[in-house]
Formats: structure tokens, sequence, C-alpha cells
């Protein structure tokens, strides 16, 4: 059964990067919670659905091991890469931007791609007498960088690294017309983070003042800046599920500060979502087309492994996974680096890329399209 679950933040969230395990003077939140943080949530509100899972005083542990096993699968941090059994879950999808109603998807767009917006603005008359500002639909025109070949080198025809459109949340309307390469799109894309002038955009800022620590030790006088996020209007996150079985509505903890978010379950076919691009091209094979373009994270061994003619990366992630002894931080089990969504590989003719499989490919990581 395919599910589309959306979260909506009950309060500030914060989701945790690299530089939240350092000792530092600023920490941001990342936009998006980890892959792995959603898919503990998931096998935690599944176990509990099912009963499968007991409070006691110093954590929560299954009443029946061999069940949840058979459950959630047995897949863990260390073996992520070479274990793929999450039991009845076959597939999570990356996160993505979404409504309450599911009527439509943003997802971030790709670094190929220049976006030159035409927001109109204008005042009117509401039925009280009042004049209120009004952002007409955005008018999009889309240049499309192409690669070329200059003796045994390759580069992007006319793309300018200061001059690249900032990376924005994009809907079904702009990925129509990106995959189907044309240069006109009405009302497409949204700003991460809300500007205050058009008030368009997704997340909402918020920043904090907290005492700075010392090997997890607070020092006296010194100070930290911490900034995390609630959501715009109607919006709230969403990903694709594939469960064999039933799932409810539930309260579920998610990011470095276990902030709770109201999770809403609906079978995929009963909502407009499912007409979108890119959810419909993640159940599809993808062995057509030269360029790869990241719809989520990815995690790849190293550069080598991408088997690329030409890749188009801006920056690089950080993803740290915990160890803990009976729910206490006991250092980190691992860290990976990470190909952020948008990224854009070329590939060589007939070739793919080598990316880690098992447990990641099933819980978000490594989801990508053709073109």
């Amino acid at each position: 059964m395919k599910y589309v679950l959306t979260f909506t933040p009950l309060k500030h969230f914060f989701f945790g990067n690299e530089k939240t395990f350092r000792e530092d003077y600023v920490a941001i939140s990342e936009y998006f919670p980890q892959p792995v943080q959603v898919l503990g949530a998931l096998r935690l509100s599944i176990a509990q659905q099912y009963g499968i899972i007991k409070q006691y005083k110093n954590g929560r542990y299954p009443k029946h091991p061999k069940q949840m096993r058979e459950l959630t699968g047995s897949a863990k941090a260390p073996d992520f890469k070479t274990n793929g059994d999450l039991g009845k879950i076959s597939f999570i999808s990356s996160m993505f931007i979404t409504d309450s109603e599911c009527k439509s998807g943003y997802f971030p767009t790709p670094f190929d791609v220049k976006i030159t917006q035409q927001n109109s603005h204008s005042s009117i008359m509401d039925d009280s007498g009042k004049i209120i500002s009004v952002n007409y639909p955005q008018k999009l025109s889309l240049s499309y960088y192409k690669p070329k070949s200059l003796s045994h080198a390759t580069y992007l025809d006319g793309y300018n690294p200061k001059e690249a459109s900032p990376q924005m949340l994009a809907n079904a309307n702009f990925w129509d017309a990106y995959l189907n390469q044309k240069d006109r799109v009405i009302n497409g894309v949204l700003p991460y983070d809300v500007e205050k002038q058009s008030g368009l955009g997704v997340f909402v800022p918020h920043t904090q003042v907290g005492i700075a620590l010392n090997h997890k030790q607070t020092i006296d006088g010194k100070f930290y800046k911490k900034i995390d996020y609630t959501l715009a209007r109607d919006f709230c996150f969403g990903c694709i599920l594939e469960f064999e079985g039933e799932i409810r509505d539930d309260i579920v903890q998610l990011g470095a500060e276990s902030s709770l978010f109201r999770m809403r379950v609906q079978p995929l076919d009963s909502v407009e979502l499912q007409n979108h691009p890119l959810i419909k091209a993640m159940f599809q094979p993808q062995n057509q087309g030269e360029k790869i373009v990241a719809i989520g994270d990815m995690i790849a061994q190293d550069s080598s492994c991408l088997n690329a003619k030409f890749a188009l990366i801006p920056y690089l992630k950080h993803m740290a996974m915990l160890r803990s002894i009976k729910g206490r931080f006991d250092g980190l089990h691992t860290t990976h680096t990470i190909i952020p969504a948008g990224s854009v590989i070329y590939t060589h003719q007939e070739s793919s890329i080598s990316l880690y499989e098992g447990a990641y490919i099933k819980m978000g990581y490594n989801q990508f399209i053709r073109v």
C-alpha cells in the first residue's frame, strides 16, 4: 500500500547537521530532516501502533523482538549500506513540502537551470473597504545550461556560479516544464525562507540565544545563537511510504531536539499529489537519459563512484549518526558525505553511478530521475 504522510510541526523545529555536534557559537537548523530520522520516527510509530513495544524506566524496547524484526526490519546504522531489511517498509521517499490536502508538492530545484522571476504586485480593496496588497502569480523564464566539451574537459555553456539562480522549491508546474525543456512557466517556485516584501516562502526562521558549551558543559558568560524554523501558511512536510499493512495518524518526534509533528496518513491514490511528475517517477525505472538529477540527498563512497563526465555539485553536506547506550549519547557511529538534492550528474553513455544501496535506497537517499 502506498501512503502519503504529512508532518505538521506543533512548535519550532530544529534538524541537526554536522555542526550540531561541534562546539560552536552558531547553530542553524537544516530545512529538511535526515532520512534516518524519518525512518526512526516511522519505525517507532509503527511498532507502537501494532503494540509490540513497551516503555521501561531506561527506554523503550520491543516486547516481541521477532515480531519487531518482521515488522520494521533488522537494518541498523552500522550496516545500512549492506543490509536492506526494513521489514514491511518497502520504500520511503525523500522529504518534500506539500499542503495539508496534498494537492501540490515542492522539491528543490536542479542546479543546472537559471530562473528569472517576474513578480507582479498590486493593491485591491476588500469588502470592508480596506486596501490590501496582492501578489500575482510569478512568470518564470527558464534557461537551461547544457554541457559542452573543450579538448578533454567538459563544462556548462553559459554557466556563471556568481549569477546562478539560488536554489528554490518547485512545484509540479516547474517540474513539467523542466522535464520537457519548456522556457516559460507560471507560479512554479517558492523561496526557502519567507521574504518580507512579497510574503512568499516556506520556512520562517526564529533566532534564540543559548549558553555556549565546552565538552557538553556550559561556559559562564559565553553564549551561542540558535536558528530554528516554523512553516508558513498551510505548508507541511511530506513523504511517500510504501508499507505492507495499515498505519494510522500519530504524533511523532523528529530532529536533534525531538521536535513534535502531527503525522497524517492518506492513501496516495486518494490525493492529487499522485499526479506530480516526480512522485510518478519514483515508481518508474530510471534507465534513460545521460543526465541524472538528484531529487533527494545522495550518498556515494567517493567521487570516483559517480562515474561521471561532468557533475554540478555546488556544495557538500555531512550526515552524522549517533551511538547511544541505554538512551545516552556515546559519540558518533559514522559520518557520510552527502551530495545535496538538486545536484546534476552527466554520466558516460549507457553508464550508471555507483551509490550506497541497502537500507539507504529504501529510506529516502539516492533517489533521482534521468533526463
